[in-house]
């Protein structure tokens, strides 16, 4: 049924994506977890955080980080992102688009600069600033956090990006979304995506 309605929708048969950055694009995790065991002295890995929320780990001012000058800009690229993720959003069969949670004006901007840094031709009017991600409309989401995906369900199809935060639902229910550890993954099923979608309405790429 929804590959019905996003058939009727979607413009020029292009399959909208939209992406994450935080863990999806840039090491969000790696480059913050030192930062955040200096500050509440605690000596925790990538590993060890298997729930999305921060605060259980290292208390209710955890969100300070946040406003750490040059946090977001100093993320390094995840692996094999600067190769990929141009081949997805520079191909004409997807409608690419970046949405990512910001929690300041001085943070979005730095996301933006970080964009430019690594993607200059990526367009900056593709890049928006929501946290409530299930009221932007697309085809396929791919995020590492599972309260975006699961509020994406009725939307589109979630991809969760392989994170040790992300297997499991607070509620210990196991995530049946489909899983990829790599932005090559990503190009290689959006790519299988889109021609089963074509072949199904008949339509030639």
């Amino acid at each position: 049924m929804l590959d019905k309605i996003f058939t009727l929708r979607r413009k020029n048969n292009k399959l909208k994506v939209i992406f994450d950055m935080d863990d999806v694009l840039a090491d969000f995790m790696p480059c913050v977890l030192p930062l955040l065991n200096a500050m509440f002295n605690r000596n925790y890995a990538v590993e060890d955080i298997t729930n999305w929320n921060l605060k259980t780990y290292y208390g209710d001012n955890v969100n300070d980080i946040f406003n750490t000058k040059g946090l977001f800009y100093d993320l390094k690229p995840k692996k094999d992102v600067l190769k990929e993720f141009p081949k997805i959003y520079n191909n004409e069969l997807f409608d690419v688009w970046i949405v990512t949670a910001c929690t300041s004006t001085e943070g979005y901007l730095e996301k933006i600069q970080w964009m430019a840094k690594y993607f200059p031709d990526f367009p900056i009017n593709r890049i928006i600033p929501c946290n409530e991600k299930d009221t932007v409309w697309a085809d396929v989401i791919v995020d590492d956090g599972l309260h975006n995906l699961k509020d994406f369900e009725l939307i589109g199809e979630p991809v969760v990006y392989d994170m040790p935060h992300n297997k499991v639902f607070p509620d210990g229910q196991v995530v049946t979304y489909k899983r990829i550890h790599s932005m090559k993954e990503v190009r290689v099923y959006l790519q299988r995506k889109i021609a089963g979608i074509h072949k199904r309405n008949q339509i030639a790429i």
